[in-house]
């Protein structure tokens, strides 16, 4: 799978972010991932027919999180996640 993390604003800035990838049937971290601070991109290889709870985090932003699932490989090779940060406006969480 691959993507890339940009801030949720119209210029679409890319950011280094650390993704965590945690196998929700097993209940167990499987991995995690930072994407590119030049360009906000990320591959991961994951197994098919398992749902993950992704996260993603970068300091000054909101947290994302969500579950992800792939059937096929195929599915997986095409996809593409464009994750989106907010920034966040809760000063204590930016010191």
């Amino acid at each position: 799978m691959r993507g890339e993390v940009c801030v949720n604003d119209s210029l679409k800035a890319p950011l280094k972010a650390k993704i965590t990838l945690h196998d929700v049937e097993k209940d167990m971290l499987f991995g995690i991932y930072h994407s590119s601070a030049l360009h906000g991109g990320f591959i991961m290889v994951i197994p098919t027919k398992t749902t993950f709870k992704l996260t993603v985090e970068a300091k000054g932003f909101e947290k994302i999180e969500k579950e992800i699932r792939f059937n096929t490989l195929e599915q997986a090779q095409s996809n593409f996640l464009a994750l989106r940060l907010t920034p966040n406006l809760d000063s204590s969480e930016n010191e």
